[in-house]
């Protein structure tokens, strides 16, 4: 009898094995950007896990990496991942990549240490301050554009906001939820949200995407059915079980 179970058990891990093999996986890259994704996070963080349980849905098992920004969008682009998360649109990254609908949006705002006192009408006020941005990042289409404007740019938000606490930096470019996070919890930065300002109104508020590579085999097919899914767990209510188990809510 136990070599009978014993066979059947060795069986069906055979059939798995095989199964898992035959199993379809999508390659997923982004940066680090708390609380939307982070190592440190549960579950890689709230759009981590959205497009996971989107993709398991789908039929598809995921395999994730964070990596510096401008490093996901480019070993993405050249067919090392499937696609990368986390992205806002713009006309030039619509060459190289294909956007799913967006599934969250993100307030982008200029923020200063409060004591500095620093106001603003338009970005022209702009011009005798520093003004710290993440490589590789859209912020705004104006400010992006506005190159008399004096920017200095690092990896993360994190440097950056290690920056501005140690007045190296006069203002900074972030999404409120980015930088309200990394106050509240890194060690690093010996601060309160109460010692920042956020500047009204924000500079964009961006839609967020994924971006497939157009080197993938029948994207078009994957981010319509990705589209659907989205869809169905905003209507069933998946979508505001998770922002609230992520602390969007």
């Amino acid at each position: 009898m136990k070599k009978k179970i014993w066979i059947c058990f060795f069986v069906f891990l055979i059939s798995m094995s095989q199964a898992h093999g035959h199993e379809k996986l999508i390659k997923m890259t982004s940066c680090s950007w708390p609380p939307y994704a982070d190592v440190n996070l549960a579950n890689l963080g709230f759009t981590s896990d959205l497009l996971a349980r989107i993709f398991k849905k789908m039929g598809y098992r995921t395999q994730i990496e964070i990596l510096p920004w401008k490093r996901a969008m480019f070993k993405t682009a050249n067919g090392a991942y499937d696609l990368v998360y986390n992205a806002y649109y713009s006309e030039e990254r619509a060459q190289t990549y294909v956007f799913t609908d967006p599934y969250i949006s993100s307030n982008v705002y200029l923020c200063s240490k409060k004591i500095s006192q620093i106001s603003h009408v338009d970005l022209k006020d702009l011009i005798p301050y520093k003004i710290g941005v993440v490589m590789g990042y859209i912020n705004s289409s104006l400010f992006d554009k506005a190159a008399f404007l004096n920017k200095e740019e690092s990896v993360t938000e994190l440097e950056n906001l290690k920056k501005l606490i140690a007045n190296r930096l006069d203002l900074i470019v972030a999404d409120k939820y980015v930088a309200v996070h990394l106050i509240k919890t890194s060690p690093f930065l010996i601060s309160n949200v109460t010692d920042l300002t956020f500047h009204e109104p924000p500079l964009e508020t961006m839609p967020v995407h994924a971006m497939f590579s157009k080197l993938v085999p029948g994207y078009q097919e994957k981010i319509e059915a990705f589209n659907l899914m989205l869809a169905r767990f905003i209507k069933d209510g998946t979508y505001d079980e998770l922002m609230e188990i992520h602390g969007f809510k």
